[in-house]
């Protein structure tokens, strides 16, 4: 177990790089509308996460293992060949020292621990939120736009909520979301209904669950930047894609 592991993080430290590339040459030269872009981010992500899972031989049939462990004082002569089965049969690419495992996966399983902590702070703060936000009242204009968009896509319109906590609308809670918004917002008109009808398509594109899973599926490979990067492109064209939600409700 302990070697899969290790050959685990040791694919995902090129592969990612590789697959995070890709995700960028494809975003800038598909041509791809918002709604396919942030499908695009979030399959990349997806593949960042399995991809190392999958064994080398199975991508390249004639690769050679990926690692293997040397024990502790292991002698020279006990990693060289001395038989022509054993010049036949494949060696790995990489020889570890036997410390060394151990503290890769040590390493790795903190950085998930943190991020796991990390979430679990984010989502209690996000109820409290919630738990000392109150109802608010829309403009007649807005609601009725929330409300068809809703509607257009076999939903209800969420709670709306003031919060004294929040300085922009946003989108709090995965299984029973809710709009905040700030209390004393100024904006009015045109420009509320743009930010509540962006705020409004990411319920219906239940982004807030989505977010909470890729960040859960991804722990094993947090510590990677190709994959920070691919949560960046992930943050990015999911606005977009509820931009372009907002203004095709507001025509």
């Amino acid at each position: 177990m302990q070697q899969l592991l290790v050959a685990y993080l040791l694919n995902a430290a090129w592969q990612i790089s590789i697959v995070a590339a890709c995700a960028f040459l494809v975003s800038r030269l598909a041509g791809l509308s918002p709604q396919g872009r942030s499908r695009m981010w979030l399959m990349f992500l997806a593949a960042a996460a399995i991809l190392p899972a999958v064994p080398l031989a199975d991508l390249l049939p004639h690769a050679t293992p990926t690692v293997a462990r040397l024990p502790p004082a292991a002698p020279a002569a006990a990693i060289l060949p001395t038989s022509a089965h054993a010049l036949a049969a494949p060696t790995p690419a990489i020889w570890l020292p036997g410390w060394l495992a151990p503290a890769m996966i040590g390493l790795v399983a903190a950085v998930a621990v943190l991020m796991v902590v990390r979430l679990a702070i984010a989502g209690r703060a996000a109820r409290r939120l919630v738990e000392q936000s109150r109802p608010a009242v829309l403009p007649g204009e807005v609601a009725r736009a929330l409300d068809e968009l809703a509607h257009a896509h076999g939903r209800r319109t969420p709670p709306i909520r003031w919060s004294a906590d929040v300085s922009s609308p946003a989108v709090v809670g995965a299984l029973r979301p809710a709009i905040l918004i700030p209390e004393g917002l100024s904006a009015d008109g045109d420009d509320l209904r743009a930010a509540m009808l962006h705020e409004m398509a990411h319920v219906l594109r239940h982004d807030y669950a989505v977010n909470l899973a890729c960040e859960l599926f991804t722990l094993p490979v947090a510590w990677h930047p190709g994959v920070i990067g691919l949560k960046a492109g992930v943050r990015h064209s999911r606005e977009l894609a509820c931009d372009a939600i907002a203004a095709a409700a507001m025509a």
